[in-house]
């Protein structure tokens, strides 16, 4: 009995620990699956050592999620349980946890009191560690109370300590708060000299985190705002070609260094070599327009590189009606960060139209992409009188265009008239901007953007320079791998036994294009995961319709035809693990799967199934950013290909089958042909 309960503490700790290891790594299901059952442990053990650990662990999960009034709570009881240990380094942990949840909502002066506390306690302990960090939040939070004199002091003593025990990443964290405190003074030249010495420790702390991906990807959200404000200063000194590329070590950079490992090449800029790639002329090569987009504050700076050469620069604020009074900026900096994710509260969900659904939110208990109710009209309109039906659909049709405008005003007006000459943008987003769909902004005389310009996407560029810079005999000029309908049938997934309904449509989409490009395609069984990896690494294109998981774009094919008894995840699910494996010889992957645009927001950008197939060499990728029914979907991907087949270009085709689609009125409506999107370079094939 004895050894059971020991043994069951000792789960509970793991799973604790578990979940707090997944944290920073973006992976918040996981880490709640692990502390709620880390949690259910602690209870029946009535360990109190494990319940100051879990409710500790679910305090940072709920901070680092914003529920910070909640976070509170669960801090005060892990506070408690560690006044009852006498453990004063955890208590003084509690201490500095709720400080940062009082400062993130705004109340300074109480944050300070807790700091305070905490402060004493590692004082007493002996923890240097502790110190800095408290003495940089307290000096940060009497920089937001306009305080410099006691901020000063604070960030000063923090920087001492941190360089007197060699803590690298909170010196790196000091400057950027002592830059900031320059700025306020109008220094702006000390400020930088802040920044770069943080910007050096951050690079020179990369090459210490080894070849983790994950890691790699948790350390670019830690430290992406030190390269954001640099690039900020920099814009005000005039630096813009200088501040582009600091913007540039700042996204997309373990994207860009994966890419440059499958292409052999050792070039990429870094700190020490920051002017290696020359970006004004980035559109040289195919006469396009790069719109280069970094949001600060309730700003957004944007770099215009033009075909010419030349390298214009715009800082745009963000205002609630479009316009550039400053007076009228948006107040609640949220707001942009919310953008994107609006659009799909805006724009039918598939759950709303009579299709298949070709998302693995099936196989969820819930799915977390419903609309709430409130927002989610359609669902209603069943019960509706027709005439409410037609007044709901009237409503939400106005709210769609003024979002669309809106976004146009903030996002292009700006830059409008540098746009002009121009056939073809290519957009570098930034944070919730990789879910917006540029082509369906709506400008002041009512017309799409699509109308006059070619729209395609790269994560950074970096990444377009990479792979504009590609060996030339790298992608294969032949062989196309088609895939639709895979026969997914019963499973495992996530610990559970589930059914894959079939996707009739997708089947029928595969062989029209199978058709168009005289090949036969991997349908139902034939559709194993074994094969389609096989055929993979030498097809230059390939194209995929089947169900795709919307939060990481995971696609389900069918199991591999050794396995026995249920399929585990991992003999029918591609991964972007298993597309990450492969040194994939693509010009074009066309994932025609729900959701297939989406993924994690981070500093790296969007961190899905697509970003895992650009770095395994895909030359571009086409993407769905939400669900379009199979009708549309069809007729889109007939004249897509039609036009692929007489030798135009993705981004033309792409293009061209977008305003048949906007000229058909079946086709007409935004959602039916705005979410499809072109990352990565223009490629045409040779059939």
């Amino acid at each position: 009995m004895i050894q059971q309960m020991v043994d069951k503490r000792a789960e509970g700790s793991i799973l604790a620990n578990l979940a707090s290891l997944e944290l920073p790594l973006g992976e918040e299901e996981k880490s709640k699956q692990y502390r709620d059952k880390a949690l259910k442990i602690a209870k029946t053990c009535e360990s109190e050592i494990l319940i100051q650990q879990v409710y500790g662990i679910i305090g940072k999960a709920l901070q680092s999620a914003g529920d910070f009034l909640r976070a509170m709570e669960y801090h005060e009881e892990a506070l408690s349980s560690s006044k009852k240990l006498g453990d004063k380094r955890c208590e003084g942990s509690c201490y500095h946890d709720i400080g940062q949840c009082h400062m993130s909502l705004g109340d300074h002066r109480t944050a300070i009191e807790y700091y305070q506390r905490a402060l004493a306690i590692y004082e007493a302990i002996g923890d240097k560690s502790g110190e800095v960090v408290i003495n940089n939040n307290m000096g940060n939070s009497y920089l937001l109370q306009w305080n410099d004199r006691e901020a000063e002091g604070c960030l000063n003593k923090a920087l001492s300590i941190a360089e007197e025990i060699g803590d690298l990443e909170g010196k790196s964290t000091v400057l950027v708060h002592l830059a900031v405190l320059c700025i306020s003074r109008g220094n702006i030249e000390e400020a930088f000299s802040h920044l770069l010495r943080s910007v050096k420790i951050i690079e020179d702390m990369r090459g210490s985190l080894g070849d983790s991906e994950r890691y790699q990807i948790a350390f670019a959200d830690k430290t992406v705002g030190h390269y954001r404000l640099m690039a900020t200063i920099l814009c005000s000194m005039k630096e813009i070609n200088l501040a582009l590329s600091v913007s540039e070590l700042g996204r997309a950079r373990t994207l860009a260094e994966l890419m440059a490992k499958q292409y052999s090449m050792n070039n990429l800029p870094g700190l020490d070599k920051i002017n290696l790639f020359d970006f004004r002329g980035m559109g040289k090569k195919n006469s396009c327009l790069c719109l280069s987009y970094l949001s600060f504050e309730t700003y957004l700076l944007v770099w215009i590189s033009k075909p010419c050469g030349n390298l214009v620069f715009r800082q745009v604020p963000l205002t609630e009606n479009g316009s550039q009074d400053v007076h009228k900026r948006v107040p609640d900096r949220k707001w942009f960060g919310s953008a994107g994710d609006h659009l799909f509260f805006i724009f039918k969900d598939i759950r709303q139209q009579q299709c298949e659904d070709r998302s693995l939110s099936l196989l969820y208990e819930s799915d977390p992409l419903s609309p709430p109710v409130e927002l989610s009209g359609r669902m209603a309109c069943a019960q509706l009188e027709e005439e409410e039906e037609k007044q709901e659909k009237e409503r939400e049709e106005c709210h769609e265009r003024s979002v669309l405008q809106l976004w146009y005003k903030n996002f292009i007006a700006p830059v409008a008239d540098q746009l002009q000459g121009s056939t073809e943008i290519v957009i570098v987003p930034d944070r919730s901007l990789y879910r917006v769909p540029f082509g369906a902004l709506i400008d002041e005389n009512g017309k799409y953007l699509s109308d006059t310009f070619r729209i395609r996407y790269v994560p950074s560029l970096t990444v377009l320079e990479l792979i504009q810079g590609s060996p030339a005999n790298y992608h294969s000029q032949a062989g196309a791998l088609v895939v639709g309908d895979p026969d997914v049938g019963k499973v495992m997934f996530q610990g559970v036994s589930k059914k894959l309904t079939r996707l009739p449509c997708a089947k029928m989409e595969a062989e029209m294009i199978g058709t168009l490009l005289h090949v036969q395609p991997l349908t139902d069984k034939q559709a194993t995961k074994e094969a389609v990896l096989k055929k993979m690494k030498s097809a230059s294109l390939i194209h995929i319709a089947a169900h795709g998981d919307a939060e990481r774009g995971d696609i389900a094919l069918a199991p591999d035809r050794h396995v026995t008894g249920t399929p585990q995840e991992e003999h029918f699910l591609l991964t972007m693990a298993d597309v990450s494996k492969v040194q994939l010889r693509a010009k074009l992957v066309v994932l025609s799967c729900c959701h297939s645009g989406r993924g994690h927001i981070k500093a790296e950008g969007i961190v899905g199934i697509a970003r895992a197939f650009l770095a395994s060499g895909a030359r571009s990728v086409l993407v769905s950013l939400w669900a379009v029914d199979d009708d549309a979907t069809m007729q889109l991907m007939k004249w897509f290909y039609e036009s692929l087949v007489c030798g135009k270009s993705a981004s033309k085709s792409l293009h061209n089958a977008m305003k048949l689609m906007r000229e058909n009125p079946k086709y007409s409506e935004v959602w039916q042909w705005a979410p499809f999107m072109l990352v990565g370079d223009d490629v045409s094939f040779h059939f």
